[in-house]
């Protein structure tokens, strides 16, 4: 998992969002209440595999090949989300009711769902501007938590935070949109 020329992790993770949840008719079963109240308890995106491992810890007898398909129902009624990581690995977490995206952190998984109504109206206008209609997307962010990266905890820009020694190269000058490394790149001429 390196970062690709925009510092962002090239082996991006893919939200797939579910269709609406009511659309489907729903029929509650021993082994859909213990993967919801399992998915309820850890409230992270977590695999198939994981899910099993953790339903047989709670002494739940239910079988891989349920979990999967159980999770496939779930996903396609809209209860579940799901992500799929650059390996190709589909991690599961129980959806909440209002439109949202993540936030993602590419190292231990910490996912913070997001609404914007700012993001909902810059879609809009963008569809709106090249005549597209009856527009649908996806949006995933990923970065480091603070957790992961004490730097990012009292720093929320590593453009921004101290040099950290003599071999840690600092630019000063930058924009959001493109880091620094990106603007060489993009023959963006650097500022003096």
């Amino acid at each position: 998992m390196s970062p690709s020329s925009s510092g962002v992790q090239t082996e991006a993770w893919e939200v797939r969002p579910s269709p609406s949840a009511s659309s489907v008719k729903r029929r509650g079963t021993r082994q859909q209440s213990a993967i919801l109240a399992l998915l309820a308890d850890i409230g992270e995106f977590r695999s198939a595999q994981a899910l099993h491992d953790l339903l047989r810890a709670r002494a739940e007898n239910v079988g891989l090949t349920t979990v999967y398909r159980t999770l496939h129902a779930l996903t396609d009624a809209g209860v579940l989300d799901t992500i799929r990581t650059g390996r190709g690995e589909v991690l599961y977490r129980r959806c909440s009711a209002v439109h949202h995206h993540h936030l993602v952190c590419r190292h231990c998984r910490r996912t913070v769902e997001i609404t914007s109504p700012a993001v909902m109206r810059w879609i809009a206008q963008v569809a709106a501007e090249h005549g597209y209609r009856d527009v649908e997307h996806e949006l995933e962010i990923t970065g480091t938590c603070p957790g992961c990266d004490p730097v990012s905890a009292t720093w929320s820009c590593r453009w921004h935070r101290p040099a950290l020694g003599p071999d840690d190269p600092q630019p000063r000058d930058h924009r959001h949109s493109v880091s620094p490394p990106d603007r060489v790149k993009q023959g963006i001429p650097k500022k003096d």
